[in-house]
């Protein structure tokens, strides 16, 4: 089934081939990122360093099953509760202050 079938072909087309990338899956980041996922992007990035505490659950789009989990690896487990990307790279590490 198509994701946003009230899109139009090129609509729905043009979302899936664009690159998104997303900096931080906080409270804005965790959410856009469902939200692409749920629109039909299906090539998303997401960079983030941070763990999932449950300080985040009332305003982040995580569960408490996933409490401790890399934020990057959380996302990556859900699918964002969407049809899943056909593309996605994270990064959670860090390595000298610096993204690896």
């Amino acid at each position: 089934m198509a994701a946003n079938t009230y899109l139009t072909p090129e609509e729905r087309a043009a979302l899936e081939s664009a690159r998104v990338g997303i900096a931080g899956v906080g409270g804005l980041g965790s959410n856009c990122a469902m939200h692409l996922v749920r629109a039909g992007v299906k090539h998303l990035t997401v960079v983030d360093f941070d763990v999932v505490n449950e300080s985040n659950l009332n305003r982040q789009f995580f569960f408490r099953d996933q409490l401790g989990q890399k934020k990057v690896e959380a996302k990556e487990s859900r699918g964002d509760q969407g049809e899943p990307p056909a593309h996605r790279a994270g990064c959670g590490h860090q390595s000298r202050g610096h993204a690896a």
